[in-house]
């Protein structure tokens, strides 16, 4: 008789050569095209951003599995991936804290707390991005303009370094009006206090103008303004010639990196192709200017779409895995999305869009599990 032992395990009996560090691998690299996009148009504070928030993710793992007397994971990559995602829906221009600060509630509170890699049920990159937005608006909605662009670029006579909100630039225009009235009003009715009255009323416009150069991207144009794009505008969409965070301007860099984990087979199409797809058929529908009047190209091209279809909405712990789940999943983001951009008062959605669908993930994967073969549903009242 043989000695021979033969190890018994549960099913599914699958085999396969991919390993956790060779797809964080596969996501790193799909991600170089977005991230030199970044450093060529934000320039050197880019690339400090990225180290530092790297840097700090990869850190705050280690640290933690340290602390808890856990094997240390750092090798398979997901913290680098974590820190880079962070770092990439972050503006150029932030204090180098607060990636590190990012990355600190990306890291242990939404991934290490719940049990660490496949643990997590939402993405951790997009909850450090969140927590950074509600914790520093200030800090996080101030969009640079590009240091360099390609061709003229969307904002070529820029004199400011950073883009005006619509909302501050209609206050620098009403109190540029108030200035001229309260001085040509006090002007009839006695020298000192025409004086006085311009005096107070450029303090105003001041202040107003000081206001307009902390602002918000191209999409909060289209949102809270009638802007029309040009075909110009269109381009610099693609390219990456426009204010915004450091991986999210350049649509081209970000769907090379998609169709890169596609074709490789670390992603499904479904998710990222129905998101986009949702988005750009309602975006169009439901115009903002009446039905079937909306910029859907341009609308797709802007803001965080692109990364969060490609590289969060698909991220395996906390998107479904059934194939009728992330056909869900994509038009659920869709959905949300849209609602956000369009009557929400927020420009962007794409963020709380997927954290939302990952809350429901459990349940979609419930109620999308394919039918077990030779399996079939006893009837309530029948007998066994």
């Amino acid at each position: 008789m043989s000695d021979k032992k033969y190890l018994v395990t549960g099913t599914p009996h699958i085999r396969d050569k991919a390993s956790i560090s060779g797809i964080m691998l596969d996501v790193i690299i799909a991600l170089v095209p977005a991230t030199l996009a970044g450093v060529f148009f934000f320039g050197a504070d880019a690339a400090l951003v990225v180290v530092v928030s790297i840097a700090a993710a990869v850190f705050f793992e280690w640290a933690f599995k340290r602390v808890t007397k856990k094997d240390c994971t750092i090798r398979d990559l997901s913290a680098v991936v974590t820190g880079l995602l962070l770092a990439l829906n972050l503006p150029a221009t932030v204090p180098l804290w607060l990636p590190i600060v990012g990355a600190f509630f990306a890291i242990i509170v939404a991934k290490e707390l719940f049990g660490g890699l496949g643990q997590n049920f939402i993405n951790p990159a997009l909850v450090g991005r969140i927590f950074l937005v509600a914790a520093y608006p200030v800090l996080m909605l101030n969009i640079p303009q590009p240091v360099r662009t390609i061709g003229a670029g969307l904002f070529p006579n820029a004199d400011v370094s950073t883009a005006a909100t619509p909302l501050a630039a209609a206050a620098a225009t009403a109190a540029t009006t108030a200035a001229t009235t309260t001085a040509t009003t006090a002007a009839t009715t006695a020298a000192t206090t025409a004086a006085t009255g311009v005096t107070a009323a450029t303090d105003v416009v001041t202040a107003a103008t000081s206001d307009a150069i902390t602002g918000a991207t191209p999409l909060s144009l289209v949102a809270w303004t009638d802007m029309v794009p040009l075909a110009g505008d269109y381009f610099d969409a693609f390219i990456g010639n426009m204010p915004g965070m450091i991986g999210e301007t350049s649509a081209a860099a970000l769907l090379l990196g998609g169709l890169y984990l596609i074709a490789r087979k670390v992603i499904s199409w479904r998710i990222p192709v129905i998101y986009i797809a949702s988005l750009a058929l309602l975006t169009f529908v439901f115009g903002r200017q009446g039905m079937f009047t909306g910029l859907w190209l341009y609308e797709v091209l802007l803001g965080g779409l692109m990364i969060g279809a490609f590289f969060m909405a698909t991220d395996y712990s906390s998107s479904p895995v059934t194939p009728r789940g992330q056909i869900i999943m994509g038009l659920g983001c869709g959905v949300l999305t849209f609602a956000i951009r369009h009557y929400g008062g927020y420009p962007e959605g794409v963020a709380f869009a997927i954290l939302l669908m990952n809350l429901f993930v459990p349940l979609i994967d419930k109620y999308t599990r394919p039918r077990v073969y030779g399996v079939t549903k006893v009837k309530k009242g029948a007998k066994a």
